[in-house]
């Protein structure tokens, strides 16, 4: 609930600012004699982006400084090996150390169930990035600050309407950035916790509803499916997240 909470605040808090990236492509018209007052706002969107970025990391900051300071500052020569790191870590450690969390640790026969139980998100979050990338490559990669020639891409929509809207891109890049970070790392069971933290998902899951098929069919399956095994399962603390 934390992570998807304050994802979608993270989300709502950048549509409503003033965009960095806006403000940079007006670096053009400084030449001219406009150009004090177009520097002036380039400058107050990227100390508002610097600033942005500072709140949404102290946190974390903070709670690894905290627990340096509770394990590592009194005596370094009886402190945890993750005290002498070159970036002391506590979080890290205890992920590695008590949940095995690692490169490829969680791909083994016995975690079988759980990578079924992740897989339709996982193939969801793949099919809409693919998706978005069949209708423009470069505005999929760039995040929706470049974008091709009408010509030159495949299933053409309109940039301004729908899930290939143009103000997607961040979102869809956020999303399949999530997936591939975390499908090699983290506990397959988790990923779905993270990847529903993205609207990319149910953007895509409206979308596919109006094409009448049977991905119509199968995402109200899963869906619901999803919210009344896992509401019978988690309450009585089996194996659900």
């Amino acid at each position: 609930m934390c992570i998807r909470d304050s994802t979608y605040m993270g989300f709502v808090w950048l549509k409503s600012a003033h965009s960095t990236m806006a403000a940079i492509r007006q670096f053009g018209p400084a030449l001219r004699s406009s150009g004090v007052r177009v520097s002036w706002n380039i400058f107050v969107a990227s100390m508002g982006a610097v600033v942005r970025c500072i709140i949404l990391l102290s946190p974390l900051m903070l709670h690894l400084l905290n627990g340096y300071r509770q394990f590592c500052s009194h005596n370094l020569e009886l402190s945890p090996a993750w005290c002498h790191h070159s970036f002391p870590n506590i979080y890290s450690y205890c992920q590695q150390t008590f949940w095995n969390v690692g490169f490829l640790n969680y791909f083994t026969l016995a975690q079988l169930p759980n990578f079924a139980l992740a897989l339709p998100m996982v193939l969801l979050v793949l099919s809409l990035a693919r998706n978005y990338w069949m209708r423009d490559p470069l505005r999929f990669c760039s995040g929706g600050l470049l974008a091709s020639d009408k010509k030159g891409t495949r299933n053409k929509s309109d940039p301004n309407k729908g899930f290939g809207a143009t103000g997607c891109a961040p979102y869809v890049c956020h999303c399949f950035g999530l997936l591939v970070i975390s499908l090699p790392v983290i506990h397959i069971q988790v990923i779905g916790r993270l990847l529903i933290s993205s609207p990319a998902v149910y953007w895509y899951a409206a979308h596919l509803f109006g094409s009448k098929s049977w991905h119509q069919t199968g995402i109200l399956v899963w869906f619901l499916g999803y919210i009344a095994v896992g509401v019978i399962l988690h309450s009585n603390f089996l194996p659900w997240t």
